[in-house]
């Protein structure tokens, strides 16, 4: 074997990251404060005894945080894990091994006991080179004066290392195995800097330790030593003499010896290359590593210029966990300098665990209050959660439908998001296809039908898109009415052409005909049955929504004497107005859209499983000119295709896709009690709280990198490397449900406090989408996860809810006495 180790001096790795667990500095800005002022060093943070598996998880874990590396991106990657212990410590057994399990990497791992992890950190540095691995995880670590110290350093290779904030490059480096007296310190040195492909005349290094100054090729002035006592024989030091000198190229600075000041690299220039190195040397081997320093990344703005709320997640391993992280997260949020790097770093460079919550906000402020409220235990307004979420995310399933309506600044606001409004103008130049009309834009006025249906059609797209962008796609997608060609776009049945030829075709003959009245009707099946008999051949189910929500379409006199009838049997029933889709009159335009949509062919759907609230005849093609000419008159049984599209063996999420949240309640008392419900509207502040319920529901957004603003320079706390260890939300005792009720009722409804007892949800003017999620919430406790809105009345008062909900806590305790609550 040849004595000496070198390698090519191309930049071919660049060091990203770095954690430590050292006398006085457990960050890199803690290093970098300890080299300038040695007299701060402590113990603060150490830890004794031997070197454990989680000692090395949680220091690869900050050092990966602190390279804006999460471990769910690394999973399955090529990372190599390299680790070396001192032969003097006690150690427990493959740790590299352990730790490349526990990160789901597929690289090397080595676990090495020896004096110096210098020659382990170039044999990492070879591995970049010839891509044997795209990441390396280098971690050092002894046992110091009965302290255990450690270090880790993250590199990756150069062309990886475009979106992260590197300290430094490693150019060069050398490790000779010859005997010490072969070679110099310099000779060490100049084999490192020419396949560096410098010289010595701007180069200054760290010793660690103390050596003779005759020695320096070019003086003392150009030395640094490591302060005590970082600076001895042990394991840590060849690291830590690394981590320094990158730590003063990122500065731009080296430490003053002997003062609190440091000096500028003479003459500064931001584009000049600067290089330092370190020399480390054994009773066997003499180490040289050779640094230059890394372009810097531009710093993002601190005034945003989209003021839009954003989601914030937040996610632990445990409750516990959950409000440390929120602590410190809170005391990160103001270095953000901004709602949208500091959303996109966190969803982008974080990792995200089973316990997760989330703040909805467009202000820093606001943001901070969110995460200190989560940890003083009592969320705010601002904050969903916190859920465990499951193993497996529910189901997406969403939910395309005519019946929302569009109010004519619909979306307006959501115009300053790229995705949205490419969406909205791809959306528009198709329906200009089919029209000699000007076609609706977000912020227009809607006057005639076409521009309602253009309203629809454009919204639904548009809001699908801006989700798409985020990775978010359904599993499902369920339509009815004039939701249901956007349904079909959404599924990947039609273009966005096809689907706005069929609007175009649908809204022009629904024009022909003036609105009606429809009679909204909350009865049972047999109810409705009984009060249609006698008006069989005049009124008419225009659109079932569940089985006690029923729309009703016939003459408005016939709807007039059966709304007197509902009310003479205290039968809840409305009339509203609406256009004549569903009802028999609409059926004599099928030949009309016929004609509009012949040659129409339909595809089968690429991207979701696509149903039909309607049912259409057998002789029809789906999706072809005849279904849509059926379609126009057919009714529509809503609450049908939403129990066939949720499936019985595994939880959904039904997401309204919706100018403007409406069906909420009908869509959840629709389905099974395992299922929730999640307004997507055009309001910018649901739209990211919908982004924020699935986050707490197990589906995390993943923002696209030419729309990120994510900040490498922002370092976010990293959670505690542990195992899950997840737990149900525990009950309230019964006597303090209706408390529970109250703050949980203020906090959804963001009142100025806890409502009165007495006042019932309909005194209270609160929204259908408000107890929508309050039903939600409380089906987080397993007693009350069979809970729909038919348990909750809302004319009766808040108290005789909450004497209900502790009902079946006590009930439930009657039955499992053994079982514990967790927390």
């Amino acid at each position: 074997m040849s004595p000496q180790v070198q390698q090519q001096s191309v930049i071919d790795a660049a060091l990203i990251g770095m954690s430590m667990r050292l006398p006085g500095a457990m960050t890199a800005p803690q290093l970098w404060q300890l080299l300038l002022d040695p007299a701060q060093k402590d113990h603060i943070g150490l830890e004794r005894g031997p070197i454990t598996h989680t000692l090395v998880r949680q220091l690869a874990m900050d050092a990966l945080a602190d390279a804006s590396l999460p471990t769910h991106a690394l999973q399955g990657t090529r990372t190599g894990v390299y680790l070396c212990t001192h032969p003097d410590s006690a150690a427990e057994p493959e740790l590299a091994e352990a730790l490349c399990t526990y990160l789901g990497v597929e690289g090397p791992a080595s676990t090495v006991r020896e004096s110096t992890a210098v020659p382990l950190l170039h044999t990492a540095h070879h591995d970049l080179r010839v891509k044997t691995v795209d990441h390396a995880i280098v971690l050092a670590l002894d046992e110091h004066h009965d302290l255990t110290r450690a270090i880790a350093l993250v590199l990756t290779a150069a062309p990886l290392s475009e979106r992260h904030r590197a300290y430094a490059h490693i150019t060069g480096t050398w490790t000779t195995t010859a005997p010490p007296h072969h070679q110099t310190h310099t000779q060490v040195m100049g084999q490192a800097l020419r396949h560096a492909q410098t010289g010595f005349a701007r180069v200054w290094w760290w010793n660690t330790t103390v050596t003779d100054p005759t020695s320096s090729p070019s003086g003392t002035d150009q030395t640094r030593v490591l302060p005590e006592p970082l600076a001895d024989r042990a394991g840590v030091s060849g690291l830590t003499s690394v981590a320094a000198t990158a730590l003063a190229l990122h500065h731009r600075r080296r430490p003053a010896e002997g003062t609190g000041n440091s000096s500028m690299f003479p003459p500064y220039d931001p584009f000049e290359a600067y290089t330092a190195a370190t020399f480390e040397h054994t009773p066997h081997q003499r180490s040289a590593t050779v640094l230059t320093n890394a372009p810097r990344l531009p710093l993002p703005a601190h005034h945003d210029p989209v003021a839009l709320p954003r989601m914030h997640p937040l996610s632990a391993s445990s409750h516990a966990d959950l409000t440390r992280a929120a602590r410190l997260h809170a005391e990160t949020t103001p270095a953000a300098g901004s709602v949208t790097t500091l959303a996109d770093t966190a969803l982008e460079h974080a990792d995200h665990h089973r316990v997760r919550a989330a703040v909805v906000s467009d202000n820093l402020g606001t943001t901070v209050q969110g995460f200190r409220s989560i940890e003083d235990g009592q969320p705010n307004s601002h904050v969903i959660g916190p859920r465990v979420v499951p193993q497996v995310p529910p189901r997406l399933v969403y939910v395309a439908t005519g019946v929302a309506g569009v109010h004519p600044n619909a979306g307006a606001a959501l115009m300053r998001l790229s995705e949205y409004a490419e969406a909205v103008e791809e959306t528009r130049q198709a329906l200009a296809e089919y029209t000699t009309e000007p076609v609706w834009g977000p912020g227009e006025r809607l006057t005639t039908v076409q521009d309602h249906h253009q309203a629809t059609y454009v919204t639904q797209l548009a809001l699908a898109a801006a989700w798409r962008a985020w990775g978010l796609e359904p599993e499902v997608v369920v339509g009815c009415g004039a939701g249901e060609p956007a349904a079909a776009v959404m599924a990947g049945a039609l273009s966005v052409q096809e689907g706005a030829r069929v609007v175009a075709a649908r809204s022009t003959a629904l024009a022909q005909l003036p609105p009606t009245q429809l009679l909204l009707i909350h009865a049972s099946r047999s109810q409705v049955q009984s009060l249609l008999a006698p008006r069989r051949d005049q009124v008419h189910v225009a659109l079932h929504l569940h089985n006690r929500l029923w729309c009703m379409a016939g003459p408005t006199d016939e709807l007039l004497q059966l709304l007197h009838t509902l009310r003479e049997r205290k039968i809840s029933a409305r009339l509203v107005r609406g256009d004549t889709v569903h009802t028999p009159p609409a059926l004599e335009l099928g030949s009309q859209v016929r004609h509009a949509l012949r040659g129409l062919r339909p595809r089968l759907a690429t991207r979701a499983y696509l149903m039909s609230a309607t049912v259409r005849p057998s002789s029809a093609r789906y999706l072809d000119a005849d279904y849509w000419a059926n379609q126009l008159g057919a009714p529509a049984y809503l609450g049908a295709a939403l129990r066939l599209a949720t499936d019985r063996t595994q939880t959904s999420v039904l997401v309204e896709v919706a100018a403007r949240t409406t069906l909420a309640r009908p869509l959840l008392d629709s389905v099974d009690a395992r299922n929730d419900v999640v307004s997507l509207s055009a309001d910018p502040a649901q739209y990211a709280h919908a982004l924020g319920e699935l986050y707490t529901r197990g589906h995390t957004p993943r923002p696209r990198p030419a729309h990120s603003r994510a900040n490498a320079h922002l370092v976010l706390p990293p959670a505690p490397a542990r195992q899950e260890t997840t737990s149900v939300c525990s009950a309230p005792a019964p006597e303090h449900v209706q408390d529970d009720l109250l703050r949980l009722v203020e906090r959804l409804a963001d009142l100025d406090g806890p409502p009165a007892a007495a006042h019932s949800w309909a005194q209270l003017e609160l929204s259908e989408y408000d107890l929508v999620r309050l039903i939600c919430e409380l089906r987080q406790i397993p007693a009350w996860r069979a809970v729909t809105s038919n348990d909750l009345d809302p004319h009766q008062p808040l108290t005789v809810w909450a004497k209900q909900l502790a009902t079946r806590l006590e009930d439930t305790k009657a039955t499992t006495p053994s079982q514990p609550a967790h927390h």
